[in-house]
């Protein structure tokens, strides 16, 4: 199998970027049409990591305000007028192309796309306990009043993580 990389996803990929994210996420399920609605509002911010053109993971960005959440599972509506980061929505890749190095590649992708817009931070939600990879990728965990509330519909383990871009 070829070193997979990461392309820009396609309308066409919406349905395999689902079923990657019920398999990845089974306890933190999120409907197609929620997936495809994020891709549909910032396409320039979703990619799918590929090995011969077998789709082995996914990731979606998008402009958000900073230390705010989306609640998982419902419709965004519109991006803000005013961002203060590029959210990382979900980096989801399957276990045969994980250790490949895909979540910094992917990192790197949002950094690239967070400078162009001006944004001064990534964020996002370290789900499962991997807050240590996240820490790697140069995250650090946030603790403000109000977060802690909205981060409950992605699981005990879960914690806000932002980076700033230098």
């Amino acid at each position: 199998m070829e070193k997979p990389l990461w392309r820009l996803a396609k309308a066409a990929d919406l349905d395999e970027i689902s079923c990657i994210a019920d398999q990845v996420h089974a306890s933190l399920l999120e409907r197609a049409e929620v997936l495809a609605e994020k891709f549909s509002l910032f396409p320039e911010g979703c990619f799918v990591f590929v090995s011969e053109s077998t789709l082995l993971g996914y990731g979606l960005s998008h402009p958000w305000e900073l230390y705010d959440i989306p609640t998982l599972d419902t419709f965004l509506k519109a991006l803000p007028d005013h961002a203060g980061c590029l959210f990382i929505h979900d980096v989801a890749i399957l276990p045969e192309g994980r250790s490949s190095g895909g979540a910094r590649q992917f990192v790197e992708l949002a950094v690239s796309i967070a400078r162009r817009l001006q944004l001064p931070f990534l964020a996002g939600v370290s789900v499962y306990n991997t807050f240590e990879l996240w820490s790697h990728l140069g995250f650090s965990t946030v603790d403000r009043e109000g977060l802690n509330e909205r981060l409950k519909c992605y699981g005990d383990s879960a914690r806000y993580v932002v980076r700033y871009l230098e």
